[in-house]
């Protein structure tokens, strides 16, 4: 298992750091930015085909195609306004209402509706503030600090709680969810989110003055919860579409949707967070 896990995770965190790295060398955000769309747009292909298991018959090259083209608006432009993002994502929800017109039909034509807005707005908008991350602070080159520091802090507790898990979890914390998870791992994952955020924020002098201790303390944890609730609510749409991966693609880490799922929840809160910590 970890002969496996392990040269893998080692890849991927290689091939994170590279994009990061072109980032700074090109001064601009296009390489992370499009590396998150793509990712953004596998996922919502993953979760789409997981709900299709269940018969049901999603918008998804709908959903793809009118996410893509709000995604690369953004990249190319940095953060839009607020307003226009906004606006942009309602006309989403108006022209995916529109489409459901022409499904009147259809026996599950709500079900479908209900869904294809669920991945929108689960996968799409969530993981879209990634990109928002990205493009934080006073230069260009700041938000590769703040969109690193959340992908690192959100995935310790992956790792942690895999590692503790795996060696001593006894005590499950949702059997009827996901089996595997235990409150020994759940712990474990917690000090590790907590050691890494200290770690990377005394490294960095730009994350040491954005964030006091307390700041940093409390942004692990609720990292970490939240990076544990991301983990959950996928594993609950897995179970609930008799899969156990969305999908094969990476050996032992399963699809794009698995690799990404403790940041779901995450991205958001962090940017908002970071908005109050450092901006307001």
């Amino acid at each position: 298992m970890y002969r496996v896990r392990i040269p893998i995770g080692i890849l991927l965190i290689s091939f994170l750091v590279g994009v990061f790295y072109l980032d700074s060398y090109t001064q601009s955000n296009y390489a992370s930015s499009i590396i998150i769309a793509l990712f953004t747009l596998g996922a919502m292909w993953e979760f789409y085909s997981l709900v299709a298991r269940r018969e049901y018959a999603p918008y998804t090259y709908f959903a793809l195609t009118f996410c893509a083209l709000a995604m690369g608006l953004e990249i190319f432009q940095y953060q839009l306004p607020g307003e226009l993002k906004g606006g942009y994502l309602g006309l989403i929800f108006v022209l995916l209402f529109i489409r459901f017109l022409f499904s009147a039909k259809e026996e599950k034509a709500l079900e479908n509706c209900a869904l294809t807005l669920t991945g929108i707005i689960y996968v799409y908008y969530f993981l879209g503030y990634l990109i928002s991350l990205r493009g934080l602070g006073h230069n260009p080159m700041d938000g590769i600090y703040y969109l690193m520091y959340v992908v690192f802090v959100s995935k310790s507790m992956d790792i942690g709680g895999y590692m503790v898990g795996v060696s001593f979890g006894k005590h499950r914390i949702s059997p009827d969810i996901s089996p595997k998870k235990s409150l020994e791992g759940t712990i474990g994952g917690l000090i590790l989110t907590v050691a890494v955020a200290f770690l990377l924020r005394d490294y960095f002098p730009l994350l040491e003055s954005s964030l006091s201790p307390i700041e940093t303390l409390s942004f692990a944890l609720i990292m970490g919860l939240f990076s544990l609730f991301g983990d959950l609510s996928e594993s609950l749409v897995k179970r609930r579409c008799n899969a156990k991966d969305s999908n094969q693609l990476i050996p032992e880490f399963g699809g794009i949707l698995d690799l990404v799922d403790s940041l779901v929840f995450t991205a958001p809160l962090a940017y908002y967070l970071f908005v109050i910590y450092s901006f307001s």
